[in-house]
């Protein structure tokens, strides 16, 4: 005691303090500490040592509870901690790194969420990257880098799903990219962009339906603008432009005169190799012409455009003739491979010819059936009935093998190295394309008529309904389905088998199945009140031709009616090509009609003298008919004969439409139904 109270007179106490001072501002802080301990042991009265030992467990407890704050991003809180810290130690370092860093990750965190908001990611990206190098764990700033990063990825998806015209997909993108940054003007301007141009391609698509070509081709030039990749806007205005060519065409034939006649067809002869129609009805303007000037006695100026008729035309390339081949019978099938022509022909005869001089490169009797793969030509002999299938080499005709079925083919299918024979009498074979090695029979329950491959699957249509599926491969059956009539025909979309069935006998085709390709499961069935006469399948639609005129387009998934269209004869054929659908008539028309909506596009009359002459003679033998008993309606008969004869004027002028509607008002006249 007497030593402390001696150091405490001698003031060692206060010269303790003075030395933790000089360290406490050194931020010495634990040899300060121990400096104002040791001062208070000698004098526990030393009002500055307890300050100072205060002071530094107040610097303590800021400088861990800012650091706590820092790393839990909560930058305000933190600087006030450390700025607490530096009115108690102004020299106090680390606070001062503190204080500084926060202040840099604040003014960064600024402006990148200002760059941010201004789209400008990149700038914004490096800032915020600044910040996570001064504090790795700030989770808002992570948030912003990822968020950045997801719009860039989401842009560049959608700047390619636009390109390739994918609106859809692309609108998708770009409106996520709204949700991640409103303010974002670039996808903004691509969802307005993606918005307007689904406008304009609808309302294309409505004025060409209209036949306001001009109007759509405005549209679809918009389109073009916002996006010149559209393929699909492309394809309208490329057809569009052939409309307006051929409007144009048909406009200057009406309008043509005896100057300007050979001008119209040398400009235009390039569409008139292409365009029959056209072709015949500038002919038929040239005609008119023709009888104009005769009956003005202008008989030079008539034959100045009969001889052009004779010399430019008909003796231009469109008629060339390279080499001619005379068949012992009426040609029934052609086939091109590579440079030879194959033909089959009537009571079975069929040759092989040079494609470029005609000449037999050899021959074949008593084929039925063909078919080509490769350089391997598969035929089907027999002299009423197939029952021997040889395999030729196109090149040369020699026999490569021979095969002789059990029963009558009625069916030759290819795929792959499989040869797929259907037999008359329930046989399936499936033979080597190679070498005519049986690989594998299936025994129906019934006459094989039909066969389809599709998939490594063989389908086959039967007498009285029966469909099986089979692999390829091994002949196994994978499923069986039972049609309430006999398969007629088979199409195949995707996993979707699509079944035309009816009275065989009769070729008669009424009920439409959809199976699953995979398992055999009706999907859907539709039974049409008229014999279809042809099933033709495009992108997700079914489109069936009938007898009585109707033609119907269902939907391949549900089978549900899109929509349907009257013509006024049978529908024999159906060609689909883009999106236009064209029907072959029994009364000589041929309509085009719009895939997706059944709208007609166009519709052309297309008969020659000897089928008019033909309806002529069937409705003169109507007549003749009614004529032979009592008719109570014989003014009608008689109006019909009137209109028969003016039928005939007309059809002698080579006025072929006037013709025939003479001839269909004469039917009507003399028809059963009167």
């Amino acid at each position: 005691m007497v030593f402390k109270f001696i150091k405490k007179l001698s003031g060692v106490d206060k010269k303790l303090v003075s030395e933790g001072d000089e360290l406490f501002s050194k931020c010495e802080y634990i040899n300060a500490l121990e400096k104002y301990k040791e001062a208070l042991n000698i004098n526990p009265n030393n009002v500055d040592a307890k300050n100072g030992i205060e002071k530094i467990e107040k610097i303590v407890f800021l400088k861990k509870a800012g650091k706590k704050l820092f790393n839990e991003c909560k930058y305000s809180e933190a600087l006030d901690k450390f700025n607490r810290i530096l009115k108690l130690n102004p020299n106090d370092k680390g606070a001062k790194k503190y204080v500084e860093r926060i202040e840099k990750i604040t003014s960064l965190k600024n402006e990148g969420i200002k760059l941010f908001g201004e789209c400008k990611y990149s700038d914004a990206l490096s800032k915020f990257n600044e910040v996570l190098k001064l504090n790795p764990n700030d989770k808002e700033i992570m948030e912003y880098v990822e968020r950045i990063n997801t719009i860039n990825s989401l842009k560049n998806e959608g700047r390619g799903l636009f390109n390739k015209c994918k609106y859809s997909d692309a609108l998708s993108r770009f409106k996520d990219v709204l949700k991640l940054n409103l303010n974002d003007v670039e996808a903004k301007e691509y969802v307005d962009r993606i918005n307007r141009i689904n406008t304009l391609k609808n309302e294309g698509k409505r004025l060409s339906n209209e036949c306001k070509y001009s109007d759509a081709l405005s549209k679809f030039n918009e389109v073009l603008k916002l996006n010149p990749n559209d393929k699909e806007v492309k394809e309208y205005v490329e057809k569009i432009n052939k409309k307006l060519i051929e409007i144009k065409l048909i406009n200057n034939i009406d309008n043509m005169n005896i100057t300007t006649y050979k001008d119209v067809y040398h400009k235009n002869k390039d569409i008139f190799n292409k365009r029959d129609d056209l072709l015949e009805h500038y002919l038929n303007k040239l005609k008119e012409m023709i009888k104009e000037l005769n009956n003005k006695g202008e008989y030079k100026l008539a034959m100045d455009i009969i001889e052009f008729i004779m010399s430019d035309i008909f003796k231009s390339e469109r008629l060339g003739v390279l080499w001619g081949f005379k068949a012992a019978n009426d040609v029934e099938e052609i086939f091109i491979k590579d440079d030879i022509v194959v033909l089959r022909c009537n009571w079975g005869y069929t040759y092989a010819l040079d494609l470029k001089t005609g000449g037999v490169i050899w021959e074949f009797k008593d084929v039925l059936a063909i078919s080509i793969k490769d350089d391997i030509v598969v035929l089907g002999c027999g002299f009423l009935d197939i029952k021997n299938i040889c395999a030729l080499d196109l090149k040369t005709g020699w026999v490569i093998w021979e095969f002789e079925a059990a029963e009558s083919v009625k069916e030759i299918s290819i795929k792959d190295d499989i040869v797929v024979l259907g037999c008359k009498w329930r046989y399936t074979y499936a033979l080597n394309l190679e070498t005519g090695r049986k690989i594998w029979e299936f025994r129906a329950a019934d006459s094989v008529w039909e066969i389809s491959i599709k998939d490594n699957i063989v389908i086959l249509g039967c007498y009285k309904g029966y469909t099986y599926a089979l692999d390829l491969k091994t002949g196994k059956e994978i499923w069986e389905f039972k049609a309430a009539e006999s398969v007629e025909e088979i199409s195949i979309k995707d996993d979707i088998v699509v079944l035309g069935c009816g009275e065989l006998l009769k070729k008669e085709i009424k009920n439409i199945y959809a199976l699953n390709l995979k398992t055999g499961k009706k999907i859907w069935e539709f039974k049409a009140d008229e014999d279809v006469r042809g099933i033709s399948i495009k992108d997700d639609i079914v489109v069936l031709g009938c007898l009585g005129g109707y033609t119907y387009a269902l939907d391949l998934r549900t089978g549900n009616k899109i929509w349907e269209f009257k013509a006024a004869g049978s529908v024999l054929a159906i060609s689909i090509k883009d999106d236009i659908v064209v029907l072959g008539c029994g009364d000589g028309y041929t309509y085009a009609l719009d895939l997706k909506t059944g709208g007609v596009i166009w519709e052309l009359l297309h008969l020659s003298k000897t089928t008019l002459n033909n309806l002529i003679n069937q409705v003169e033998k109507l007549i003749n008919k009614k004529l032979s008993y009592s008719n109570p309606e014989k003014a009608m008969i008689y109006d019909a004969m009137i209109y028969l004869k003016l039928a005939k004027e007309e059809l002698n002028k080579y006025n072929i439409k006037k013709a025939y509607e003479y001839v269909k008002l004469a039917e009507v006249n003399a028809s059963p139904e009167r």
